[in-house]
């Protein structure tokens, strides 16, 4: 390890983080094991959507109904633990920070390039922890020091995509993973940074998935800032297939395996 404090660079699409993203950034920077300081604060200034009701209710889908039934819940039991928010000034390690904001340019293949400003303030740090900007490709990657890592809450090496936890389910898996890996240029096939192997052989449902897998995710970045600055990584994994927003057949045997797991409670 370095004998300076980590400078750590945060990608942010809000001025807000999820509840989830709150713990593992908490967990990285008041961890006893590892000395890292929070440098830079870099905010996508691009309308990134939002998921709301709304947008559920244009070219519906099964997939869709099944989402907009997820929102008309959470209007009633209030939002899943790991998806309330926290505005970064009450976040006391986002105190008298300078941010950046920058508008990501789409480019012509997959993925989007950070500005030359948001790029020139990377190359000031060690490493960075992207929680927005969606699929970051270009100079970015490689300006900090030791890179740019990235949540994949699956295991990259079986499944690959989106949504996180959707298709092991889908699929009768006992186990999903937690992925933190150093980002490249490939989708979902960056260096394996850490890793952990969540039981949810008896999750009853995707958002129970998604909560376990949220849940294990705090005490991995350290993990994976270690391992990323003593080069302590699995490089070049192998990678599994790439899964997407599912189709209706999905959605489908999604409702049978949740009916199955509730009968065999």
């Amino acid at each position: 390890m370095t004998e300076e404090p980590i400078r750590v660079a945060v990608l942010l699409n809000s001025e807000s983080v999820n509840e989830w993203q709150r713990r593992v950034l908490v967990s990285l920077f008041e961890s006893e094991e590892i000395d890292a300081n929070l440098v830079t604060v870099i905010i996508n200034s691009a309308d990134t959507g939002d998921s709301t009701i709304r947008t559920h209710l244009s070219e519906l889908s099964l997939w869709k109904v099944l989402r907009l039934f997820h929102l008309l819940k959470y209007q009633f039991t209030g939002q899943p633990w790991y998806k309330k928010r926290t505005v970064l000034s009450d976040i006391d390690f986002f105190d008298d920070l300078d941010k950046i904001y920058t508008q990501p340019q789409p480019t012509d293949g997959l993925g989007n390039e950070l500005s030359s400003e948001a790029v020139e303030c990377l190359d000031k740090t060690d490493i960075a922890v992207r929680f927005g900007f969606g699929i970051v490709v270009g100079d970015a990657l490689t300006a900090p020091t030791y890179g740019i890592l990235s949540y994949h809450h699956g295991d990259l090496r079986r499944y690959r995509g989106r949504p996180a936890g959707f298709h092991e389910f889908v699929r009768g898996e006992p186990t999903a993973g937690v992925t933190v890996q150093k980002l490249n240029e490939s989708l979902d096939g960056g260096d394996i940074a850490a890793f952990r192997e969540i039981d949810i052989h008896d999750a009853t449902s995707w958002p129970a998935v998604l909560s376990r897998l949220y849940e294990a995710s705090p005490d991995l970045l350290p993990i994976a800032v270690t391992n990323c600055v003593t080069g302590n990584m699995q490089t070049d994994p192998d990678t599994g297939a790439l899964y997407t927003i599912p189709s209706t057949r999905e959605t489908l045997m999604y409702l049978r395996e949740k009916m199955k797991r509730y009968s065999d409670r």
